[in-house]
């Protein structure tokens, strides 16, 4: 395969007659098809690659991660930013000792748990269990943060 220094659509001028023209596409289609038969045998590389790996016991998926984390640090940094943020709006604990390190008073907590609760839309029901104070503490964030439940459902 030839490569060519001339620019980008320097043979699609008007000029050019028909037989020039079919003779330019043919030899383009040619050289597609070339690179699509290259295409088709490197995934069936990278497929067999990730075949074995799993086999021996390495995850693809994390061999994908290291990679992508190699060649856009700044990209994954900010993305896992995001991931952090919306575990914490969802009161997911995110990474494999979360709760260790999980130094939020229970009443913050409990307050977290009811604005997601009331933000969802939760059915009141289930909020009437119990009379502590962090129940009663989520219990007033849910009808703080309620929405799409009539006045007459929200709790006082």
């Amino acid at each position: 395969m030839t490569t060519s220094t001339a620019a980008i659509g320097h043979n699609s001028k008007p000029e050019l007659t028909d037989e020039q023209r079919s003779a330019l596409f043919l030899h383009h289609r040619r050289v597609y098809m070339n690179a699509l038969a290259a295409k088709k045998t490197a995934d069936a590389n990278l497929k067999n690659a990730a075949k074995r790996a799993k086999a021996e016991g390495v995850d693809p998926g994390e061999i994908r991660f290291a990679i992508r984390l190699e060649a856009n640090a700044e990209e994954e940094e900010a993305r896992r930013g995001a991931e952090e943020r919306i575990a914490r709006w969802l009161q997911v604990p995110f990474g494999e000792q979360a709760s260790l390190l999980d130094r939020t008073p229970g009443e913050d907590r409990a307050f977290a748990e009811g604005r997601k609760a009331g933000a969802e839309g939760k059915d009141r029901a289930i909020e009437r269990q119990g009379r502590t104070s962090l129940t009663k503490r989520r219990r007033r964030s849910v009808a703080t943060y309620d929405i799409g439940q009539s006045s007459d459902e929200k709790l006082s």
